[in-house]
């Protein structure tokens, strides 16, 4: 019963025979014999798909985002071990970097066979559209903490340098993303008259981050007078107003008390020290923390999610209000595939109020509703 997608009526009349039930004639419905609904199945497979190489009957699917595009040597090695379709699920990113997807696809298949005369890899492309999804309308922009995490391996010890650039001229903190396939950052100096100058290569910035946790980033190159590029070894949460110190003597600790507060006074700017504040966090769309038994209004109308300011009640508004129409006292309301759950509690003409029955993630964010 599970492989019987070719030949429906026919494997279900055998399954009737089998507890002694004759078929059922019916002339509306048109039955397809088991060998002529393999031979559709086979070219409507490969009309789809494309033909199976000879080694295998199936092939190789694999769903690619914009980070893969970065990465030749990974599209390249998926070519050569066997990706016959790429896949671009159209849920996520813009037509800009879906192009940029099958750009870098194409740009594979053509150095490969510029390399490997005679073996050219090809291999479908597959645009994955969305269906329709109930969302979480808007949520306020607010600048808070920025996390940038460096990874670890299972024992919790750091793996790599993540790298980054100290920038007097940008306008935000905030994560980027290179061509590296590498989670990076710019970090905005609040004064663009500051200069990098004497910046020297291996040199080191410190600063309590926003956990007042002892950090700092290593300078790796300078860019400009203006720019360096730096690295940090381990996670650090950055904020507006954190100030980060250089020191061009070799006793860079002393920066720092027993414990781990910033003890730089004039004797030690005279001696060497160098002082930059650290500018504004771009705004990021608010995240709210829910737990077990908290109320949650979702508006009928467009309103910016976030709290109210009264009684730290959360409310949110959702892509398809009309739905909340249907909506009665006792019906269950699932948030972010089920990882919140929530009764209705009442309904009103403006809003629905939830109630939290169960979480399994504490962050609210802009995710499918279901109902």
């Amino acid at each position: 019963m599970g492989r019987l997608e070719d030949n429906v009526l026919i494997s279900i009349e055998q399954v009737l025979k089998h507890f002694g039930y004759n078929a059922i004639e019916n002339r509306n419905l048109t039955k397809i014999s088991y060998d002529d609904a393999q031979s559709v199945l086979l070219n409507r497979s490969k009309l789809l798909l494309g033909t199976s190489p000879n080694i295998r009957n199936t092939r190789i699917m694999v769903t690619l985002d914009i980070d893969s595009a970065y990465d030749s040597q990974l599209l390249e090695d998926l070519l050569k071990n066997g990706m016959d379709i790429a896949r671009i699920n159209c849920a996520y990113s813009k037509s800009e970097e879906w192009k940029i997807i099958i750009d870098a696809v194409r740009n594979a298949e053509s150095r490969l066979y510029q390399r490997e005369q005679g073996s050219e890899r090809k291999c479908l492309i597959v645009m994955d559209l969305a269906g329709p999804k109930i969302r979480i309308g808007k949520m306020k922009a607010e600048s808070r903490p920025l996390k940038i995490a460096v990874p670890k391996d299972i024992n919790g010890k750091p793996l790599k340098m993540v790298e980054g650039y100290l920038d007097c001229y940008a306008k935000y903190t905030e994560k980027i993303h290179l061509p590296r396939n590498n989670t990076s950052f710019i970090i905005s100096i609040s004064n663009r008259n500051e200069k990098l100058t004497n910046a020297n290569i291996a040199e080191k910035i410190f600063f309590l981050d926003f956990r007042r946790r002892l950090c700092s980033m290593r300078i790796l190159e300078r860019i400009s007078e203006n720019k360096v590029r730096v690295g940090i070894d381990k996670t650090v949460h950055l904020q507006k107003g954190i100030k980060l110190h250089r020191k061009r003597n070799r006793d860079d600790i002393s920066l720092f008390d027993d414990k781990n507060t910033l003890n730089v006074d004039n004797d030690n700017k005279k001696s060497g020290s160098e002082e930059f504040v650290i500018g504004s966090i771009r705004p990021r769309h608010a995240e709210i923390k829910v737990k077990t038994g908290d109320k949650l209004l979702i508006y009928k109308k467009n309103i910016q999610g976030g709290l109210i300011n009264e009684n730290d009640t959360a409310v949110i508004s959702c892509t398809m209000p009309e739905i909340l129409e249907k909506a009665h006292i006792g019906h269950r309301a699932l948030i972010d595939d089920g990882k919140i759950s929530s009764i209705v509690n009442s309904v009103n003409d403006e809003y629905l109020e939830l109630k939290i029955t169960f979480r399994q993630t504490q962050l609210v964010k802009s995710n499918q509703i279901r109902g």
